[in-house]
């Protein structure tokens, strides 16, 4: 969806000229309004859900793992949800003829009717008098839902999960040393993860809200580059998420190997050497045939030979084995 998206917020740039404009009347700029607010809505809910997801298998994995069909039920509420919260911004939100940058230049007219196209559109919040709730209202209260809320959730969840792994490793008291310093540092792996996943969550989206609210409370004017700029910081989010797996989680990044594998198999070579023999090998200077030694002291007394034959100027044929 972020193509969708980025098309529909260059809308009103100078790449309108190329487009018939007929097909992008009021009522279509309006629904892609409205789609890019279900969209952050369902991104930032779906991070939720997933948290969720991960703190009811660590409390209660069994009674989770059997309800087959929470997922499905839970991104349905997903979706509902965030349709149901998008529907005021459709009925504020008004289609513009654009007054930007080159639009507003005086020959645009002209050529316009030229070229036999109409002016490019752009969607406003100027209709917010036709809601029973004010424009104030309903930012202050988006800015609790998809960001706050989440937030809180995510915090919530990750630090019960944190606390979980933390409190397994105290109880586990049968194990040896060794393979408890190897839990303690996966666990710590998983822990670091957790709050990536929280922080990057609160930065990514906290420009966004922040934009919002400022210039709802009229502290700054609207801007269609700072929104857009704002949005695309938040939806990055989403994006950043697959990567701190594969960093990070080392199951994650043995399954991503393991689909690899087939493809890079034919450019790598593999080599197996015993780790348990203790046997040495050696190559003879005329025949170049493999021998096997089961001393040390047969390699330590033949390469003494070696070096004294080499500064006498003898030759490599008078050396003997042991």
């Amino acid at each position: 969806m972020m193509p969708a998206l980025i098309f529909a917020e260059s809308g009103s740039r100078s790449n309108w000229s190329d487009i018939n404009c007929d097909e992008f009347d009021e009522i279509y700029n309006i629904q892609l309004a409205s789609v890019q607010a279900i969209n952050m809505f369902v991104s930032c809910m779906t991070l939720v859900l997933i948290a969720m997801d991960r703190f009811l298998l660590t409390l209660c994995p069994v009674k989770w793992k059997l309800a087959a069909t929470a997922p499905i039920m839970c991104y349905f509420i997903v979706w509902l949800t965030s349709i149901l919260i998008s529907t005021p911004y459709f009925f504020a939100v008004t289609a513009e003829n654009v007054m930007l940058e080159p639009w507003n230049q005086p020959y645009t007219d002209v050529m316009l009717h030229i070229c036999r196209r109409k002016r490019p559109q752009t969607c406003i919040e100027k209709a917010w008098h036709r809601l029973p709730f004010s424009r104030r209202t309903y930012t202050l209260s988006v800015l609790a839902i998809q960001y706050l809320l989440p937030l809180t959730a995510l915090v919530f969840s990750y630090s019960q999960i944190g606390s979980a792994i933390r409190k397994r490793v105290k109880a586990s008291t049968t194990i040896d040393q060794q393979r408890r310093q190897l839990m303690i540092q996966r666990n710590r792996k998983a822990l670091l993860l957790l709050l990536l996943l929280v922080l990057v969550y609160a930065i990514a989206w906290f420009p966004m809200n922040a934009y919002n609210v400022l210039n709802v409370l009229e502290v700054i004017e609207f801007s269609q580059y700072r929104y857009l700029f704002c949005h695309l910081v938040g939806m990055t989010s989403a994006c950043i998420n697959p990567v701190l797996y594969a960093l990070i989680n080392d199951n994650f990044r043995a399954a991503f190997i393991s689909v690899l594998r087939p493809v890079i198999r034919p450019c790598t070579t593999y080599s197996s050497v015993p780790i348990n023999q203790q046997n040495t090998y050696t190559f003879s200077f005329n025949e170049h045939q493999l021998f096997k030694h089961q001393e040390v002291l047969a390699k330590v007394s033949c390469i003494k030979q070696y070096e004294s034959l080499g500064r006498h100027g003898q030759s490599l044929n008078q050396i003997s084995y042991r």
